[in-house]
């Protein structure tokens, strides 16, 4: 299984996540949410491999120190790092981790009507209440078509931050009464825990960290800039659906989605 709060039982699919971005910070172009979704027995396999790639490491991956070659990664040769990186991203396409992200560019956010934001609320939960419907849809549109099948359940452990907590408690809430917006409310009918852990003691969010990172950079440097898009994310970003786990599902959240002019539950996007 997943690992998990003390005396919680998590579904048979499970999804870690990391947020990308600040919805305050002038300096961000994107906020959102990436990490992979698979089934609790991937999951088992995934920390084994993880855990031996990283064994003679003394410290947790955290990718943007990685990337940055700061503490830990400080005077790593270049070989070095994209050595362990190869090997990281590897673990990850041999256990069917299916990628998931959600993200809005804050610039369209920042130039819509205060009316229209007045609507949309606050924009982190908004953003949030897409990508539970991003997981849910991920599972849902990979398992067979049949009436007698049952229904996926779904558990998402997001990574502790600033915000994760208030987010957690937003999405019981919504869960309890039913109330909230709208992919929120459909995302309940299959997600049954939302909680939070520490990328310390949690490799799966380890992984999600890293592909968080990737997706947020890829929209805050790499298409702004006309950049080729980097190594890991190529890699990452391609993977495979697998029948009865999930599809790779990624949206970008347009201006016209949060104008209220598109109701999106779940969409397969291009990311060129």
């Amino acid at each position: 299984m997943c690992q998990q709060q003390p005396d919680v039982e998590l579904s048979e699919f499970c999804a870690f996540a990391d947020e990308m971005g600040h919805p305050d910070d002038p300096n961000r172009r994107v906020l959102g949410f990436g990490g992979f979704v698979a089934k609790s027995k991937n999951w088992e396999s995934f920390r084994n491999q993880w855990r031996a790639v990283r064994a003679s490491e003394t410290v947790p991956f955290h990718m943007a120190d990685f990337a940055q070659r700061r503490g830990f990664f400080f005077g790593w040769a270049e070989g070095r790092r994209r050595a362990l990186l190869n090997d990281l991203v590897t673990v990850i396409k041999q256990n069917d981790l299916i990628p998931i992200f959600t993200v809005i560019l804050l610039s369209d956010y920042r130039s819509l009507r205060k009316t229209t934001k007045k609507k949309i609320g606050d924009i982190y939960w908004f953003v949030l209440s897409h990508f539970f419907s991003q997981v849910a849809f991920s599972v849902l549109s990979a398992q067979p078509c049949s009436l007698f099948a049952p229904q996926p359940r779904v558990s998402i452990v997001f990574a502790k931050s600033e915000f994760s907590g208030r987010a957690n408690k937003s999405w019981w809430q919504t869960k309890s009464s039913g109330m909230g917006p709208l992919s929120a409310v459909l995302s309940s009918l299959f997600i049954e825990l939302v909680f939070v852990e520490t990328p310390n003691t949690t490799l799966e969010l380890q992984a999600a960290d890293l592909w968080a990172y990737e997706v947020g950079r890829h929209f805050e440097f790499v298409l702004p800039n006309e950049k080729e898009s980097r190594w890991a994310f190529q890699q990452l970003s391609s993977l495979p659906a697998v029948e009865g786990v999930a599809k790779p599902s990624f949206e970008v959240l347009s201006k016209d989605t949060m104008s209220g002019n598109s109701v999106v539950f779940g969409n397969l996007m291009a990311i060129e």
